[in-house]
């Protein structure tokens, strides 16, 4: 194997001109340490425009290991004894061994395939990153999986929710993070505000459980990460709960804001779930960015996403040009409003990042697919390549209906999963400060220098916003799916209110009046399974 320069951003090919390799190194994507805490500069994150390639080739390639495959996240069991609402996998999880099988499915990949998966992925292999559905639900047989990548010597990140007994956490666990080969373990906790995180997980029991493995794990000295999902329910928990982990003795963390993918629009309309307020994320990643400064001599990771991004950050560093962004805000605003519009930018990693995710039970027989992105989850396009057993490789699709790079390439948006991970079909949010755009995760999560500041006033609006909301979604009537669901009338209520302020006086007085008419409170549905979005319903 060639070496190659250290600089992730360069890359070289075989002689044949088709495969790539790489050296190992400390990332697994052009602008993603694998763990660490840098005040990034400019030429640490490079434009769109030189970081992403620009014509898109779906079919350069027949087989996926003919692609640069640098990092593999892997499910290969879809199975899970929590009842999160919001999981981008739920889908998967709620199908039954019955039903998968008469779909010509399976909710298990035998471990003979998972050797298979990941072997098929080329020699570039470096990391693995395995993602269960939930790894503790087959002990043995993720304990299996970080060994064969032990012995391969690929690093491993792993993520569990860690609602299980210690005893339980170390069979599936224990030998792997002995090994020294795990260099982050993640546990999943929305909020140290027991009821909230119950509520999110689906189950009574996930936030004692939860902080009892974190605890177990800060004793142990393993390499944990804490991750949150934010959602307008644990929005103002979010920076207390932070501290309080902190004081735990937890020195790594990470933030999603929460989407909507794999849920359906009725489970969405019943939960009341929805993506936390543009300019309220922007808000939050300040404040979370003020936390990691004040303790950077202690954190050893901290990775915050920005998600949106102002007119400014698009021309200077996101897109990088001044033209092409000029060119991306006309075809925004073509296609707001209904006009024939190409896509002047490409600006989604996945086109060309070294990155793939295996749905090993997905696919023709289920046998697996590969995509490219953990959120796109178009019913049709949502796989790149799918696995060929007869051959033992990873199978380009070559019709351009179902091969998720074309989909990708031919997307609209900034992030091609907008329309399924937010319910929208635009990437512009109107808020009080201007504009802001939604893009992907893995553009400039903890990267991009010198961010806009946001103004401290807007975090206590966005939160006393959501304090508000928490209380709409338990007080509004709605029994049995009939009515005006909470999570409807919370929008119609706040629609088309810009200030967050002026949205939690709309919704305070709505409240009020509520009360005033009678209207019944809903049941408590702390501890149940909690709620998602409609479309557009984005507050």
């Amino acid at each position: 194997m060639a070496d190659h320069t250290a600089d992730p951003r360069h890359r070289s090919a075989s002689t044949d001109g088709s495969v790539v390799t790489w050296r190992r190194q400390q990332r697994y994507s052009p602008v993603q340490d694998r763990a660490g805490i840098r005040r990034p500069d400019d030429i640490d994150f490079p434009p769109a425009t030189e970081r992403v390639t620009q014509a898109p080739d779906p079919f350069g390639h027949a087989w996926a290991d003919e692609r640069e495959i640098l990092r593999a996240t892997y499910q290969g069991d879809d199975v899970c004894q929590l009842a999160c609402p919001g999981c981008y996998t739920r889908d998967l999880l709620q199908i039954s061994p019955a039903t998968a099988a008469r779909e010509g499915r399976r909710k298990s990949a035998p471990f003979a395939e998972f050797t298979a998966h990941v072997d098929a992925l080329g020699p570039g292999m470096q990391d693995l990153y395995v993602l269960g559905a939930e790894p503790t639900m087959d002990p043995a047989g993720t304990a299996a999986k970080l060994e064969h990548a032990r012995t391969h010597g690929w690093p491993q990140q792993v993520i569990t929710h860690g609602a299980v007994s210690v005893d339980r956490f170390e069979e599936t666990f224990g030998a792997a993070l002995d090994s020294g080969q795990v260099y982050m373990l993640i546990i999943s906790l929305d909020s140290m505000d027991p009821a909230v995180h119950n509520r999110l997980r689906g189950r009574p029991y996930a936030h004692e459980r939860t902080l009892r493995i974190i605890r177990h794990c800060i004793a142990r000295g393993a390499p944990l990460k804490v991750q949150m999902t934010v959602w307008p329910l644990n929005y103002p928990t979010i920076i207390g709960s932070v501290e309080a982990l902190f004081d735990l003795g937890v020195r790594a963390f990470s933030f999603h804001c929460g989407t909507l993918e794999g849920v359906t629009d009725a489970e969405a309309d019943a939960a009341g779930l929805a993506p936390v307020d543009p300019l309220a994320w922007r808000a939050l990643a300040d404040r979370l960015l003020a936390f990691r400064d004040a303790h950077l001599d202690e954190l050893w990771h901290f990775n915050v996403p920005f998600l949106y991004f102002t007119e400014e950050e698009l021309r200077e560093q996101v897109i990088g040009d001044a033209g092409q962004t000029a060119a991306y805000l006309e075809h925004v605003d073509a296609a707001e409003a209904g006009r024939p519009s190409v896509k002047p930018v490409h600006a989604c990693p996945a086109l060309d990042v070294p990155q793939v995710y295996v749905w090993a039970n997905r696919g023709p027989q289920g046998r697996g697919t590969l995509s490219l992105c953990n959120i796109d989850r178009d019913p049709v396009a949502d796989a790149y390549a799918d696995y060929d057993p007869s051959a033992r490789r990873w199978r380009v699709r070559r019709d351009p209906e179902r091969n998720q790079l074309q989909h990708m390439a031919n997307s609209p948006h900034l992030c091609p999963a907008t329309p399924y991970a937010l319910r929208t079909g635009t990437d512009r949010a109107v808020t009080e400060i201007g504009p802001l755009f939604h893009a992907c995760r893995y553009i400039a999560s903890n990267q991009m220098p010198a961010p806009t500041r946001i103004r401290a006033e807007i975090y206590r609006d966005a939160a006393e916003f959501y304090r508000a909301v928490g209380r709409a979604l338990d007080s509004y009537p709605y029994r049995d799916g009939r009515g005006e669901s909470p999570l409807a009338r919370i929008t119609r209520v706040t629609g088309g209110i810009v200030a967050l302020a002026d949205r939690t006086r709309a919704l305070n007085a709505d409240l009020s009046k509520a009360a005033v008419d009678g209207d019944t409170p809903s049941e408590d549905r702390t501890g149940a399974s909690p709620q998602v979005s409609r479309p557009g319903s984005s507050f």
